[in-house]
């Protein structure tokens, strides 16, 4: 507080206020003059290691440095990962070595010893400037804390490469004596200062998600829609010879599964995740299926562990009714005890390619009996369509045929029936539902190409993401000979395509007429009035890519078949 005012003075010292402020920005005097790792830890009950990281500014390379310090205990320093500075005791150390560096990163190693626990180091150009040390990632609120993170108590044997510590990912196993004070007897990261943690997090809720040829860039983000489009890029980069869109989608997927683990300890530490919340939360099949779909399609041949442990979970995390159908629990939400035709997307795809991976055909034969589950709940025999949504509160379907919902269910039958053995005893009734919403679907094709919001209201608007699905599953359909009358088909998904290109996608390659994110009901003008259309909604630039690419595939089969004058179909994978 300013004296005699009652309104602080925020470019004032803590100090002069006569108040405590909290949170704490600055260390007690009698802190302040213990070594670095006691004042932030503690003293540990025996014998303890801590990790200490910085970085020199670039600017400081191709310089002789003097290199001074003290060590409270045994010390090492590294620079980019080659030791410098080896001490078996505690003492004073100085050490005269070129700057020559690629990165200009440096660890520390403290040991405990009869002194204290910590060190001094600092180091000067041979011009006589001091190099100051900064932080070795981007911190919001570092002002006060000085150019270190640090990482401790640790037990006295822990040891490991500098490359392997160097990560603001990293959790570290605490001593035995502190590990009653850390979430999951592990820490973390943290700064010199009165409870200063590091945590990372999203610095906004929707994060920038392009990519430029020859550069991948970790956004990383876990969610429903942002897995459709991972799936997209994956098959676009396939189809285009275009490796870097590729390594763009697998850096985008990298990004959630390496942080997984400190995404678990985050929550355990801090109550909610700041990273990958939707992962580690998993509330509803959204959280789950599809993102979870498009990691298993980028899955490598050598494997990833990683991968497998999150898609393990996954594949046990699955809520089910009595009668084994996938459903949302929801406690507490509009959403509870409902089942919706975008959840066939959320679960189905993933399990199909869980059961090829593992080579468990429990998952397949799971991923089939969803599909007759939500025909009996969803479909619409009088109109050929699916119901969005089937509310067990009330113990009936909305009866509201939303456009992107069909879509999805046509689409991830698609994805199944590709992956099905030819013997699989539900084959021939899934075949068959194939072909009835296809019918269906197609009876309710535009002048345009394009489907409606609302598939059999005229007046509703024209949408992009369900045209785009529909082609997609048409296409294959043709493709792989599921649809018998494949002229009508091929006409209607290339009908579909051209629509799309006239009146969806602009020569910017923005895409148009996407509905946003729903929820449901049961009167179709909350889907024609509520959910308007939003340029470049991820829920349809991926599914937009998808459509592109079977697109090109089916062109690609019609002149084949033509100049053979054959009219035979690819063959869809026979075994998992």
């Amino acid at each position: 507080m300013a004296k005699g005012s009652g309104f602080p003075d925020f470019g004032g010292k803590e100090t002069d206020t006569g108040i405590a402020w909290l949170p704490a920005r600055e260390w007690p005097a009698a802190a302040a003059a213990r070594p670095n790792f006691e004042r932030i830890f503690g003293v540990p009950e025996g014998a303890a290691a801590g990790y200490a990281w910085s970085r020199l500014p670039l600017t400081a390379r191709g310089e002789t440095s003097s290199w001074r310090g003290w060590a409270y205990g045994p010390l090492t320093v590294w620079l980019d990962g080659q030791p410098i500075i080896e001490l078996a005791e505690a003492g004073a150390f100085k050490r005269e070595l070129p700057l020559a560096f690629a990165e200009g990163h440096v660890l520390v190693r403290a040991e405990t010893g009869e002194q204290g626990w910590g060190f001094e180091l600092a180091v000067s150009a041979a011009s006589g400037g001091p190099v100051p040390f900064g932080l070795p990632a981007p911190v919001h609120g570092d002002g006060l804390a000085g150019g270190w993170l640090y990482a401790g108590p640790l037990p006295a044997d822990h040891d490991e490469a500098p490359a392997a510590v160097q990560s603001v990912k990293r959790l570290f196993k605490l001593a035995d004596g502190a590990a009653a004070a850390g979430a999951r007897g592990m820490t973390g990261w943290a700064l010199d200062g009165p409870a200063f943690k590091l945590r990372p997090y999203y610095e906004n809720a929707m994060l920038s998600n392009r990519w430029t040829a020859g550069a991948a860039t970790n956004f990383g983000r876990w969610d429903y829609p942002l897995g459709v489009t991972m799936y997209g890029l994956l098959q676009t980069a396939r189809e285009l010879g275009r490796p870097e869109i590729g390594d763009y989608a697998r850096a985008h997927i990298d990004s959630c599964t390496d942080w997984y683990e400190y995404s678990l300890w985050d929550k355990a530490a801090y109550g909610f995740p700041s990273i990958n919340h939707q992962l580690v939360l998993m509330k509803m099949l959204d959280n789950c299926g599809s993102f979870g779909s498009a990691m298993l399609e980028a899955y490598p041949s050598e494997g990833n562990a990683d991968y497998l442990g999150i898609a393990d979970f996954i594949a046990n995390r699955l809520e089910r009714r009595d009668d084994g159908a996938y459903y949302r629990l929801c406690v507490g939400e509009y959403s509870a005890d409902t089942m919706w035709a975008d959840d066939l997307y959320m679960s189905a795809p993933f399990l199909s390619r869980y059961a090829g991976i593992t080579g468990n055909r429990q998952y397949l034969d799971d991923a089939a009996s969803q599909f007759l589950h939500y025909r009996r709940y969803l479909y619409m025999e009088d109109r050929g369509v699916m119901s969005h949504v089937y509310d067990f509160k009330y113990g009936k379907a909305t009866r509201i045929p939303w456009g992107r919902g069909n879509g999805w269910t046509l689409f991830s039958l698609s994805e199944l029936l590709e992956r099905l053995p030819a013997e699989h005893a539900d084959r021939p009734a899934l075949l068959a539902f194939f072909r009835e919403l296809c019918a269906g679907i197609a009876a309710q094709q535009g002048e345009s190409g394009l489907w409606r919001q609302v598939l059999t209201d005229p007046d509703a608007y024209e949408e992009a993401s369900c045209t785009a699905m529909f082609a997609y599953a048409f296409a294959r359909g043709v493709r792989f000979g599921w649809l018998e009358d494949a002229a009508r088909y091929t006409e209607a998904a290339l009908r579909a395509w051209r629509g799309l290109a006239a009146k969806a996608i602009d020569r910017q390659g923005n895409v148009h007429g996407v509905c946003s994110g729903s929820r449901y009901s049961f009167t179709a003008d909350y889907y024609k009035y509520d959910l308007l259309t939003v340029v470049n909604d991820n829920h349809g630039t991926g599914i937009m890519m998808l459509a592109g690419v079977e697109i090109c595939r089916l062109e690609t089969f019609l002149r084949e078949r033509d100049s053979s004058g054959t009219p035979g179909a690819v063959q869809a994978r026979s075994g998992v």
